[in-house]
């Protein structure tokens, strides 16, 4: 009864304000209605299920790359203590939440790829999940069924939602938030949204970000209607709690990583970061449709002003809530402004939650018409489509099912080289870290990484993998040395190059100019125009 006086006092309905997950509907729907809400929901359960068995095929033959290997290698120190150290030290950049998480789930499934990419398979199912809810809830089903496939367009569904980092867990926690925040100020929504933030900052040290929109909303509904909701506000602000906790671990972070850290912020990074989104390699047709979804937004939110000037209440979302949807889809470019002025670093998976700005903006602009209703969802969807499946086709065709570990060619193209005494310096890091999970056991002590960071930020811009690997080797037994004590009980090695010098393949050019003596030892055939991979013996 408190919750209820509470709502009324506020002046809105208790639909706006709800108790379920329900959409708002009228007190007799017809059947038709009726029928479209079950049709959508068996739709939506398909589109789940489609989506989680893709992604659970594509984890089990994709190889673990460098910042997964770097999840597995923390995750499975036999102590939490250690464990702990190695994160407080920065041998990787994600909260212990994370890993504890990772570490559980490893302890149920055998599979290493299922294993530590299964959190985040059962994230992007959430996602989904919220999306159709949040959207529905203002809009209806058919509007909400066609708005939550977007995100099977994006890089959320391509890449993130099938490896093991957290940013398909910080997007679910996001979206579970925006449902959440729908139903505030009832007392389990507003628990539940500090929760949901708490998650999404204990699995992302950025999800601070994407705290800032609700901030924005919220201020938004507190200017409107005059009425402070304490219990909101201290929902949003305990969501920074993990970061005061960790505060001193990120601080450390900084200090040692900050100087030359690969992923410094630019505007041009920023404004990519929408293309990227949506899987174009042009800048523009990401900034496009960023522009259309926020005009789209902005104009639903005037129309909202004025009704609600009028005392009427808003046919579909609510001022604040458009607010949310233009915090989102800004994601990008505030980011860059902080991490700009604090001398911090940015990348567009730290800023992947403004993807769910997109179908809310569809979601929230689409009109609600009662005759041709289904128009346009119906053209939404055949748009939609136009994209989804030419692209689920390519997968499907080029899908066999069998892993094939990446170790093998470079094992056979090293041997071809011959000198199998000589140890062999993996050039790329990221190569080093994937060749010795894959690698044959014999190799794991041949294979090898040299570090000498103050000439990493000289030919490849940054120092982050070299200091990252010097980590690593006091919770692992990598093979990995500093490059001076090497040289002097090595003076003959080989160097596999994948790159052709580019990025962080810079070994050979580094030892060329230093004046050391480089032959070619094993090429690729001319026939298969691959001018990057060889095997170089390195010699005074």
């Amino acid at each position: 009864m408190r919750a209820l006086t509470e709502e009324k006092s506020a002046g809105l309905p208790l639909q706006d304000r709800g108790f379920s997950l329900a959409p708002v509907v009228p007190p007799s729907p017809a059947p038709r209605s009726s029928l479209a809400e079950k049709l959508a929901l068996f739709a939506l359960a398909a589109l789940v299920i489609y989506a989680t068995a893709r992604n659970i095929c594509h984890a089990l033959v994709k190889p673990l790359w460098y910042d997964e290997i770097c999840t597995l290698l923390i995750a499975q120190q036999k102590h939490l203590s250690v464990l702990w150290q190695a994160v407080a030290l920065g041998a990787d950049g994600q909260p212990l939440a994370f890993y504890l998480l990772e570490r559980a789930a490893a302890a149920f499934i055998r599979n290493e790829n299922l294993a530590y990419r299964g959190v985040s398979i059962l994230g992007f199912a959430v996602t989904l999940l919220c999306l159709f809810v949040a959207i529905r809830t203002r809009k209806g089903a058919a509007i909400a069924l066609v708005c939550a496939a977007i995100p099977l367009a994006t890089i959320l569904f391509d890449m993130l939602s099938v490896e093991a980092r957290p940013y398909s867990l910080l997007v679910a926690c996001i979206a579970f938030a925006i449902v959440c925040y729908q139903r505030v100020p009832a007392r389990r929504w507003v628990i539940l949204l500090g929760l949901s933030l708490v998650l999404a900052e204990s699995f992302h040290y950025f999800a601070v970000f994407a705290f800032l929109p609700f901030f924005l909303a919220e201020a938004a509904h507190f200017g409107l209607t005059r009425q402070l909701r304490r219990g909101v506000w201290l929902a949003l602000l305990s969501g920074f709690v993990p970061l005061a906790l960790f505060w001193p671990v990120l601080s450390a972070m900084q200090k040692y990583m900050g100087p030359h850290f690969w992923a410094r912020p630019t505007l041009q990074l920023a404004l990519g970061s929408y293309s990227w989104f949506f899987l174009t390699p042009e800048e523009k047709p990401g900034l496009y449709l960023t522009a259309i979804a926020g005009v789209a937004v902005l104009f639903t939110m005037l129309a909202a002003v004025r009704k609600t000037s009028r005392g009427e209440r808003p046919a579909g979302a609510p001022v604040h809530e458009l607010t949310l949807v233009l915090g989102l889809l800004s994601l990008p470019l505030v980011g860059f402004a902080v991490a700009a002025l604090a001398h911090g670093a940015m990348t567009a998976k730290y800023m992947v939650p403004s993807l769910l700005g997109f179908p809310l903006a569809l979601g929230f602009s689409l009109p609600r018409l009662r005759r041709w209703g289904f128009l346009l969802p119906a053209v939404s969807a055949a748009l939609l489509l136009f994209m989804i499946v030419p692209q689920e086709r390519q997968f499907w065709s080029t899908y066999n099912g069998k892993f094939i570990s990446p170790a093998p060619f470079v094992e056979e193209f090293v041997t071809a080289g011959g000198h199998a005494d000589l140890p062999v310096v993996v050039s790329d890091a990221h190569d080093f870290l994937q060749l010795l999970h894959y690698c044959d056991p014999g190799w794991r002590k041949r294979f090898v990484s040299v570090l000498d960071p103050s000439q990493a930020v000289v030919y490849a811009g940054n120092d982050t993998a070299d200091k990252q690997l010097a980590i690593l080797r006091r919770y692992t037994t990598l093979p990995i040395y500093d490059f001076q004590p090497f040289l002097a009980e090595h003076p003959a090695f080989l160097v596999y190059s994948s790159g052709g010098g580019l990025g962080g393949d810079w070994w050979p050019g580094r030892l060329k100019k230093d004046g050391f003596k480089l032959q070619n030892v094993s090429v690729r055939p001319r026939e298969m125009n691959d001018y990057f991979h060889r095997v170089v013996l390195v010699t005074r």
